[in-house]
């Protein structure tokens, strides 16, 4: 019975778990190279767009940037765990910044 918490996690499924986690990844970066470039074209089309809302779509940007960049080296870390043990084990020691997103930012009151 003491052998349960050390069960294996097949080389296989760590191996296909990689993968997905790669292949997300691999979408996402296209995902947001896509929303980049939209963000450049809809400021250079606009000249009236401010400064400070270029600004704030850059930095949303960023934030949702990495906040899935985060997400991602978590799910890499999970998926290369070699048994149940390794798995809790990471999910103790990752600090709670690199598992979850981040909190909404109150809106300001002058918007």
């Amino acid at each position: 019975m003491t052998d349960q918490a050390s069960f294996e996690i097949p080389t296989t499924v760590r191996e296909l778990a990689e993968r997905n986690v790669q292949q997300a990844r691999a979408a996402y970066a296209q995902f947001i190279d896509a929303a980049r470039k939209a963000q450049e074209v809809a400021a250079k089309s606009s000249d009236a767009m401010a400064a400070g809302a270029r600004e704030v779509q850059a930095k949303a940007l960023g934030y949702a940037e990495s906040n899935v960049d985060a997400s991602f080296a978590f799910a890499t870390d999970l998926a290369r765990a070699r048994d149940v043990k390794e798995l809790m084990a990471i999910q103790q020691h990752t600090p709670p910044s690199r598992r979850r997103p981040m909190p909404s930012r109150p809106r300001s009151s002058d918007a």
